[in-house]
């Protein structure tokens, strides 16, 4: 089977995959680019970390973009009356690690600017989570009218009590998280020791031997910009709900994190 276009001879110079890698989109290049396959569409002992420490040699992202990306976004959520917070990564910080990818774990690139990013529906769900398990003060149906009904439990209570209720989504409308800067990125490695354990095979053991598995993060010390607006303009009841996402959103951030693994500590934001 023939390698990829970019890894022929001839291409092995050009500067669009060498000399220019971070003038581009860093995103496109770590999903579509990956250059270390070999003949048999193996990857060598190595490989992968050599390919993330290449992609986190230097800050990705262009400054100029970002900074006119951001301005222009916060203006939109001043004239919406909504909320902008800042926000600095205090570790290790992934998004998509499920995606798919050459070196099996994956990050969520934002499509246009090249950068890693947190998706505004991610943000919703982590900042709900964070009300109905820890916020004690508010009903079920303040819950609902906030984040909107949950699809499918909604519709099941409905058909159970023989009512129909209006569909409608959540008052606020919470945007994607924007770095403010070009991100450090840096590498990191989960090691499993009980692989054939957790594939069903046989019982963990001592004699299992670790599978080190590299894979992408941001650095810490990484500024994110985070907004929220009310779904209408001119709604006072929709004003104070932003206000009080923006208060859930500082303590979900710090104490349960987002983005992947944040059971082991990942994705903790002040």
């Amino acid at each position: 089977m023939p390698l990829p276009l970019y890894q022929q001879e001839e291409h092995k110079s050009k500067p669009l995959i060498k000399q220019q890698i971070y003038m581009g989109n860093m995103g496109l290049r770590f999903n579509k680019y990956f250059i270390y396959w070999k003949n048999n569409w193996t990857i060598a002992e190595g490989d992968k970390l050599n390919w993330i420490k290449e992609i986190s040699a230097r800050p990705v992202g262009n400054r100029d973009l970002l900074t006119e990306t951001t301005k222009r976004l916060m203006l939109l959520v001043d004239l919406l009356g909504g909320g902008s917070r800042c926000y600095k990564t205090l570790w290790h910080f992934v998004s998509g690690l499920g995606l798919n990818n050459p070196i099996e774990n994956g990050m969520a690139w934002h499509h246009t600017l090249g950068v890693p990013y947190l998706p505004g529906a991610s943000i919703k769900g982590l900042v709900r989570a964070w009300v109905e398990q820890w916020v004690n003060d508010l009903s079920r149906a303040e819950i609902d009218r906030i984040f909107g009904p949950r699809g499918n439990k909604q519709e099941k209570a409905d058909e159970n009590n023989g009512q129909k209720t209006t569909k409608h989504g959540s008052s606020i409308i919470f945007f994607d998280a924007l770095p403010l800067k070009p991100v450090q990125l840096t590498a990191d490695v989960m090691t499993p020791h009980y692989q054939k354990y957790y594939n069903g095979n046989e019982p963990p053991a001592d004699w299992l031997a670790p599978n080190p598995i590299p894979f992408l993060t941001v650095k810490d010390n990484q500024t994110f910009l985070f907004n929220v607006a009310p779904r209408k303009r001119n709604n006072d009841e929709q004003k104070s709900d932003c206000k009080l996402i923006l208060k859930w959103l500082d303590q979900a951030l710090l104490n349960i994190g987002a983005g992947a693994k944040t059971a082991a500590g990942y994705g903790r934001f002040t």
